[in-house]
């Protein structure tokens, strides 16, 4: 793991906050066409 607020943190928050934004979109998406 990298030490925080040397760019790695960012890209850990930046990965959650990515799948997140995915998971969400791939159940609205569900929720739309099913």
């Amino acid at each position: 793991m990298k030490t925080v607020g040397d760019g790695g943190s960012i890209t850990d928050r930046f990965a959650v906050y990515l799948s997140l934004v995915f998971e969400k979109f791939a159940s609205m998406r569900s929720g739309m066409t099913v």
